[in-house]
């Protein structure tokens, strides 16, 4: 049985205390939280990371010297336990090496191949990335660590194979199969032979599933000539708006319910995680958001050497600091309640009932925190009611400090009477808003090729609506500039 500190809390509020019993109430505002305990143990478990550069013609100079310099910062971070693969594509995909341990040997030979890479020909994006992501797939269970990622480098600039959007983020729902298909990987090159002393190699036993990660800041556990990082920052739910940053829907009044979804296609069912790394200031910033979000990672923006410690911080901090994984919310509403429009980067599973709604929230970081924002609606009654129910939230997930699967639940209730003069929850107004918000922008987004004013005004009127909510100095709601674009729905 796990103690409170080495479990996932779960919590639910309302944005108001009461809703009036006599009508119906469009899209009564309710938010599901997730908080990661603080996990400080005196080691880490292993990681298998599968590294995906791209080395056509367009990642020439600069951009390829980046990505080198990138990647033997990250082998410098590995462990003898830890694992990498070496993909490479240009019109062709070719896996320089599979999953092998980072003794200091193989490092060494690592780092000569990095130094070797070269540009040429075009860009097969997803075939390196599908490739990439099968390297995960096809772990034999005997060695795989509990946490894995494909990391990709590249500017996204793709003109072989599967180059729309949305057909790639379909492809990674079916990597393997993806790759058997006519147009995908027709010139890949065979698989190159692992180190020669790689295949004598004994393999390291594995830790105890996650049972135990650093107590150290993650960049500072190895040794090696790298440089030591300051410990990642805690991942509070998410970055500041930036209503700036697009040329600017009405104030958003319509219910929320109606309002555009924004995630991706939906959720990839990978054992592992995408991140993806932009280089370039021509890069494809669009497409790698989405396919990191596919697959529950997080897109970088990498413009100089300064870059790299800071990124790679934040993305292989969160790789080693895993406290759950595979995590799946399910809201389940209660009589005379349906559930609105659930808005997560990965996209929710409704009913058609709208009685129930499966959420996919992927890995969590130590002390790291989700909100979720739920709108309901409920029936009107005929008397009041001082504790109506509205929904059940169920979390499942792996626990990675107990090493055991956990369900947790918790019941939301809210009284049905007069609601005049309350005060709003301000954590609740502060994440409804982003969401509003990040819906407006992505819708903006998508028009203003066509109707320049028309986007300017949604965008308008929603920061008005921000405005008028009364969290608008709220720090998550303070207008910035990132140092690497992020995802408003986190």
């Amino acid at each position: 049985m796990a103690s409170p500190a080495q479990e996932i809390n779960l919590t639910a509020s309302t944005q108001y205390a009461a809703y009036d019993h006599s009508k119906a109430i469009r899209d009564c505002i309710s938010m599901a939280t997730v908080r990661a305990p603080i996990y400080e143990p005196q080691s880490r478990s292993a990681v298998d990371i599968v590294a995906v550069i791209d080395r056509s013609g367009s990642m020439a100079g600069v951009k390829l010297n980046l990505v080198r310099k990138t990647l033997l910062f990250v082998i410098d971070q590995l462990k003898p336990c830890d694992r990498l693969c070496l993909v490479l594509y240009d019109d062709n995909v070719v896996v320089e090496f599979p999953l092998t341990l980072m003794t200091k040997e193989n490092k060494e030979l690592t780092k000569a191949k990095v130094e070797k890479i070269s540009d040429r020909g075009a860009t097969n994006l997803c075939g390196g990335l599908l490739k990439g992501m099968e390297q995960i797939i096809v772990r034999s269970s005997g060695q795989k660590a509990k946490v894995a990622s494909v990391l990709l480098f590249t500017d996204g600039l793709a003109n072989r194979g599967i180059t729309g959007f949305t057909q790639i983020i379909d492809a990674m729902r079916d990597p393997i199969g993806s790759l058997a298909k006519p147009g995908v990987l027709d010139n890949a090159r065979p698989t190159h032979a692992p180190f020669p002393f790689m295949q004598m190699q004994q393999q390291i036993p594995m830790q105890q599933a996650m049972q135990q990660v650093s107590a150290q800041p993650p960049m500072q556990m190895q040794q090696s000539p790298a440089p030591p990082l300051p410990p990642p920052p805690m991942q509070q739910a998410a970055p500041p708006l930036q209503l700036n940053q697009f040329p600017m829907q009405q104030s958003i009044p319509q219910p929320l319910s109606e309002s555009l979804a924004i995630a991706p296609s939906g959720t990839v069912d990978f054992e592992g995680t995408v991140y993806t790394f932009g280089f370039g200031s021509d890069h494809n910033a669009d497409l790698l958001t989405a396919i990191s979000n596919a697959a529950n990672g997080v897109y970088y923006f990498i413009d100089s050497t300064e870059k790299i410690a800071e990124c790679f911080a934040d993305c292989l901090g969160g790789l080693l600091s895993v406290v759950g994984q595979n995590m799946t919310l399910t809201i389940e509403a209660q009589p005379k309640c349906t559930i609105g429009a659930v808005h997560y980067k990965n996209k929710p599973q409704i009913e058609p009932d709208n009685k129930k709604c499966v959420v996919s929230l992927g890995d969590l970081q130590s002390e790291e925190e989700r909100d979720i924002v739920v709108p309901i609606n409920l029936e009107a009654m005929e008397a009041e009611c001082m504790s109506q129910a509205l929904i059940k939230v169920t979390l499942s997930y792996f626990n990675v400090i107990t090493t055991l699967m956990q369900t947790t639940s918790v019941d939301l209730t809210v009284d049905r009477k007069s609601a005049a003069g309350l005060q709003p929850n301000e954590a609740v107004t502060v994440q409804l808003q982003r969401v509003r918000v990040a819906l407006a922008m992505e819708e903006a987004r998508k028009i203003a090729p066509v109707d320049l004013r028309r986007a300017k005004s949604m965008l308008e009127a929603a920061k008005k609506s921000l405005e008028e909510s009364g969290v608008v100095q709220h720090k998550l709601c303070q207008v910035s500039t990132p140092s690497h674009p992020q995802p408003l729905l986190h």
